[in-house]
């Protein structure tokens, strides 16, 4: 990259047990933290992202393919509906707002989902969380707290 690296924002983040690193790395090759020593905040907030196939994303990070967090799909939603999804999703505003620590709690106490012990990212429970099988689980929790933040500002 020569001088050009003077002027380029470079992001350094772990390698994920996510497409070719889950068929090639053994769980020993993964630098992992107990879920209370790592970040529980989305550090992806804020991008959106286009993917292959042309669904929309509100974050970059490689496991959101395997997530069911679509916001919209390029070839058929115009870019203000694609907007209003993200602005109006009750989970990614709780995400935003509050992170991840509410959702494990949920996870742990009312779902009975079986939690790692040790994860690369937070972007792994968003795998686990939001998945085809689980993110809608999740539902009446973020019913319940969307509507007690209502409450709470509109009187």
């Amino acid at each position: 990259m020569g001088e050009e690296v003077l002027c380029a924002g470079i992001m350094a983040y772990p390698v994920l047990p996510v497409g070719g690193a889950v068929k090639n790395l053994k769980e020993i090759d993964y630098i992992k933290y107990h879920i209370g020593e790592t970040c529980l905040n989305c550090s992806y907030e804020g991008n959106l992202v286009v993917k292959y196939d042309g669904k929309i994303y509100p974050c970059c990070n490689q496991c959101v393919v395997q997530t069911a967090l679509a916001v919209g799909d390029y070839k058929e939603d115009n870019y203000q509906q694609t907007l209003y999804n993200i602005k109006n999703n009750g989970l990614l505003f709780l995400l935003r707002t509050e992170g991840l620590f509410p959702f494990i709690e949920y996870a742990r106490t009312k779902l009975n989902i079986v939690l790692p012990n040790k994860i690369v990212s937070s972007c792994e429970l968003c795998k686990l969380f939001f998945s085809k099988e689980n993110i809608n689980k999740f539902a009446p929790f973020v019913r319940e707290k969307i509507n007690f933040i209502t409450k709470q500002y509109i009187k």
